[in-house]
């Protein structure tokens, strides 16, 4: 079920320049799923290049249990999805934030449609 929608506003770690991106949660009985996707008109630093200070900023925020919560990011298509894409990132957590270089693989929307339980909306 979706739990939370929003646009999450983070400070480029190396420019300082204030970025954002969606955050949507999603809450199983058994996990919770996060999409993290990249904004059309960001104009900081991207997921991407983010995504070890933008997942700690959200446990931290959110208060989210690292063992229990996936991370997806979501690069968004053209209008309609086309060419839409989602990574699975496994990080590791040190007990305080997540450390660097995490690792991606590709998912499938029907794959993450999966995990949530539920249908995505359009792009």
């Amino acid at each position: 079920m979706l739990a939370l929608d929003t646009i999450f506003r983070y400070r480029d770690p190396i420019g300082g320049v204030t970025a954002h991106c969606r955050v949507r949660i999603y809450k199983t009985t058994r996990k919770n799923v996060v999409i993290l996707s990249e904004a059309r008109n960001n104009p900081g630093m991207s997921v991407t290049s983010a995504i070890v200070a933008i997942t700690t900023a959200v446990v931290r925020q959110y208060k989210l249990d690292t063992a229990r919560t996936t991370w997806i990011e979501h690069t968004p298509g053209e209008a309609g999805g086309a060419n839409a894409s989602y990574d699975l990132i496994q990080l590791a957590w040190d007990g305080g934030q997540f450390t660097a270089d995490p690792e991606s693989r590709p998912m499938t929307r029907k794959q993450v449609e999966r995990l949530i339980g539920e249908s995505l909306p359009e792009d």
